[in-house]
């Protein structure tokens, strides 16, 4: 099997830049922040890790009060420079950012498991 290190450009790399991206932009556009920018550096696999824990502590740190009136809320997201999505915070979390942060985040474990990485469950 492939080693599963990421490399440039490394689709592994991008897709849990992916993941981490889509859990943070949720919160901010949920909790009326500017929409964070979508950064995506060549990153080793500590750096994956240690964004990844980032992610975990930023969520964490969300108070319930900040979320209060989320799903009422009207959320615009920009995507690309001539597209935008106008909906509630149910909305946008629903059919937006649930949907891309479960299809990166199953894409990751996808190119894991290729490269033969024990992820707790045997391949039949």
């Amino acid at each position: 099997m492939r080693p599963a290190r990421p490399t440039p450009g490394d689709p592994l790399t991008r897709q849990v830049q992916f993941v981490c991206f889509q859990a943070i932009d949720a919160i901010a556009h949920l909790t009326g922040q500017p929409q964070p920018p979508l950064e995506t550096p060549d990153e080793t696999l500590e750096q994956l890790q240690r964004r990844i824990a980032a992610t975990i502590a930023a969520l964490r740190d969300v108070s319930p009060d900040a979320l209060a009136d989320a799903a009422d809320r009207p959320v615009r997201r920009v995507l690309g420079d001539q597209f935008m999505l106008e909906m509630t915070g149910f909305q946008y979390l629903r059919d937006f950012s649930l949907p891309n942060f479960y299809f990166h985040l199953v894409t990751t474990y996808a190119i894991l498991r290729n490269h033969g990485v024990d992820l707790g469950r045997p391949t039949t």
